[in-house]
Formats: C-alpha cells, sequence, structure tokens
C-alpha cells in the first residue's frame, strides 16, 4: 500500500521530494520548516504511482481557476484532462504503469462514514494541532469509540506525536460537567444574547438576498429602455417590421422571466419580516440550551467552545470562545 511504501522510505531515510528540493536545487518550500516536511506521506506515494509524466506524457488542465481574480482552484474530471503521450523519454514503463493502476483501484473504498458525536470537530492534538480522528471498537454490550492522534497514526513507526488514546464518552463527560460548572458563573445575560444571536446567524442563509433583488429590479429597468430603442429603431426605419416582432417578442419573454423572479424576491422578504418574531424566540430557547445544557448540540458546544485539545499525558484543554479569568490564552485545563 502507499502508507507502507511511505512507511520503508522512512525508516531508510531516504529524502522526502521537499528535502530533495532544498538540498539539489536550493528550492525553499513554505512547509519546509514544518516537522512532518521531511517525511514520505501516503499522499506524495499515491499522487506519484498515478502521475503519467514517467511513462513519458504530459498532462495538462488537472485543475482549474474558479475565475480569474481568485488564485482558488478546483479540480478537473479526469475525463476532462488534456493528455499528450509520448512527449519526453519514460523512465517506467507503461504496461507496468498500468498494472499499478488497476490494482490502486481495486483499493479505492467506498465505505461512508457516517458517525457523528457531540464535540465533532473541535478535538486537537496539543502537539501537533492537528484533528483527533474517532475509531471504533466492538465490545459484547456494543461499540466503544476512541480519539487518536491522525499523525501519530500516519506515521506510527517513527514515534511521531503521541496516540492520545482516550474514550470518546471520557472527554465528553468532562467537558460538558465543567461547563454546567462554569457557564453560570462567566456568562452574564448580555454575554448570553451575544453568544446566541451569533450561533443563530450561522444557521441562516448569507444575506445576499437584498443585493440580488437591487440587480433585478435594475436589470429589468435597463430592459424597459432596450424595448423603448427598439421601437425608436423600428419608427425610424433601421429595421423591418419581421425583425421588430421577434425582437421584441423576445425581450417581452425575457421581462415576464424577471417578473417573477422579482415577485419571488418580495414574497421571501415578506417570509423574512414575519420570521422576525421566530427569531426572538429562537434566541431565547438557545439562551435555555446554553444556561441548562441538559440536551446540549453541536450548535450549542461550538457557540460556547472554541476547541478542545488533549495532551500526550491525556490532560484536556478547553478553549472557550468567551473570555474570563478561567479562560487564559493556554485554555482551561481540566
Amino acid at each position: 500500500t502507499s502508507r507502507k511504501i511511505a512507511e520503508a522510505l522512512n525508516l531508510d531515510g531516504v529524502l522526502s521530494p521537499t528535502l530533495h528540493k532544498k538540498k539539489y536545487f536550493n528550492q525553499r518550500h513554505q512547509s519546509i520548516d514544518n516537522e512532518l516536511a521531511h517525511l514520505w506521506k501516503p499522499e506524495t506515494i499515491r499522487s506519484m504511482l498515478t502521475n503519467r509524466v514517467y511513462i513519458g506524457d504530459m498532462v495538462q488542465g488537472r485543475t482549474k481557476k474558479v475565475n480569474y481574480k481568485s488564485q482558488k482552484t478546483l479540480s478537473v474530471p479526469k475525463e476532462n484532462w488534456i493528455i499528450v503521450e509520448g512527449t519526453h523519454e519514460p523512465i517506467i514503463d507503461a504496461q507496468i504503469f498500468h498494472k499499478v493502476q488497476a490494482l490502486l483501484e481495486k483499493r479505492i473504498s467506498t465505505r461512508v462514514k457516517t458517525f457523528d458525536y457531540l464535540l465533532k470537530g473541535l478535538l486537537l492534538c496539543s502537539e501537533c494541532k492537528k484533528k483527533l480522528s474517532v475509531t471504533s471498537s466492538r465490545r459484547k454490550d456494543g461499540y466503544a469509540y476512541f480519539v487518536r492522534c491522525t499523525t501519530n497514526d500516519r506515521f506510527s513507526k517513527l514515534n511521531v506525536c503521541s496516540a492520545h488514546c482516550m474514550k470518546l464518552d471520557t472527554i465528553t463527560e468532562i467537558v460538558l460537567s465543567e461547563l454546567r460548572v462554569i457557564s453560570p458563573l462567566v456568562l452574564n445575560e448580555d454575554t448570553l444574547k451575544t453568544l446566541a444571536q451569533k450561533e443563530l446567524a450561522k444557521q441562516k442563509p448569507n444575506p445576499k438576498h437584498r443585493s440580488e433583488h437591487s440587480e433585478l429590479v435594475e436589470a429589468l429597468n435597463a430592459l424597459h429602455r432596450k424595448i423603448d430603442m427598439l421601437y425608436d429603431d423600428r419608427q425610424s426605419g433601421f429595421i423591418n417590421e419581421d425583425d421588430f416582432i421577434r425582437l421584441y417578442d423576445s425581450k417581452q419573454k425575457e421581462k415576464q422571466q424577471l417578473c417573477d423572479r422579482i415577485k419571488t424576491s418580495e414574497a421571501s422578504d415578506h417570509a423574512n419580516g414575519a420570521d422576525q418574531a421566530d427569531d426572538r424566540h429562537d434566541i431565547h430557547k438557545m439562551i435555555a440550551d446554553l444556561i441548562n445544557l441538559e440536551h446540549p448540540t453541536k450548535n450549542v458546544m461550538t457557540s460556547l467552545i472554541d476547541k478542545v485539545e488533549i495532551t500526550k499525558e491525556k490532560n484536556i484543554i478547553i478553549f472557550y470562545t468567551f473570555h474570563n479569568r478561567t479562560n487564559h490564552d493556554d485554555g482551561f485545563r481540566v
């Protein structure tokens, strides 16, 4: 597997691509100071095994920019890549390369991860700062879930980081217990209201509706001007009657579509106004949930907790979203 190949290269002390470029070409990658930069990784191996450049082909168009203003790129489906065969001398036999591709295809996992939990996305390793993963162990009475450091899992034979293995239920109970003690002491009414409003705002759609409505109205006004110009051109004899009727019908259809979209937008505005009373009710409900923590949800947890770090010694450090005397820069240790 790619993981075993990476482990073998790391154990043999073979330079990773990043360090190879630094040593022989004086190229300094932005992650060179990262303690993991010198290691071979499974994804690097897989990228090399699937790279057609080694069999003499040139591949372009694997990614594309979202737009010319943005640096963000998107992956392009493989069938849309631009591949030119035989552009240079190969260093890998094509037959061997395609056998490897067939083997890799058989290893593609189709398992869908559906497990969800209260602290999902909040648990971090305090050493490498990576997200902690959750693994399951089957027991007689069902499944037990444990958190582990993903860095340690990937480089277990090299003793990179540590396992941080703890029962998920234990961590959850400790965090909730601390929250129930601290929240009533430090969260006043104003703070609770602010937290509730922020959390509810995350659940609302992005407020671009008003600008979209204005754009629709402006487009309708521009269309009216074009229709007026059509009349002027017909009166002046610049276009004949057949062309005028064809263009006029097209503009009328476009006008109807814009009018329908504007009506939909205005109906949405009315509904949003009616929802304001519901929003006030939701805020009060959220505040009650923040105080009681009887039935905590993920929304409540993310509104109170920024992150939870697990140390090598299995200490738990809670970083809250609010500031108080027990929530220092290094978090609140449990």
